[in-house]
């Protein structure tokens, strides 16, 4: 039994799902079509995508536990986007201003800024979080 890890609803309300097995599907009404052959450049226990937002036309973000990839829907190829030191992705969200916020296993949040500027927030124990406040 695989499990589900991610779900997104596209603008057009198809629904994308990623499982802990590294699949990526793409659930429409009609036909459920299988994306993972994108993920294929990515080592199988890292390929596993834990988050989806809704990219540029045609395009999706992923975050994985092999890091930042945003994915051509019409090319069905994932391309690697470069967010510093290599980090296991958990969480992902686009802001209104199309920046990404990523949070982390253990790197803490990092935002991307629409020009590709990446800052850190390190996330502490013992009251020492340098979170950001998001308005």
């Amino acid at each position: 039994q695989d499990s589900v890890r991610a779900l997104h609803e596209a603008a057009d309300g198809v629904l994308w799902v990623s499982t802990d097995s590294g699949r990526l599907l793409h659930a429409a009404p009609d036909a459920t079509v299988d994306f993972s052959t994108a993920l294929e450049g990515i080592a199988p226990p890292l390929r596993r995508v834990t988050a989806i937002a809704a990219g540029d036309a045609g395009s999706l973000w992923l975050a994985t536990l092999g890091g930042l990839h945003r994915l051509d829907i019409a090319t069905r190829r994932a391309q690697a986007i470069p967010i510093g030191e290599a980090v296991h992705l958990r969480s992902l969200l686009r802001a209104r201003d199309g920046s990404l916020w990523l949070g982390t296993s253990s790197s803490g949040v990092v935002h991307r800024a629409i020009d590709g500027r990446l800052r850190t927030w390190r996330v502490g124990a013992g009251g020492e979080d340098t979170a950001p406040v998001v308005h």
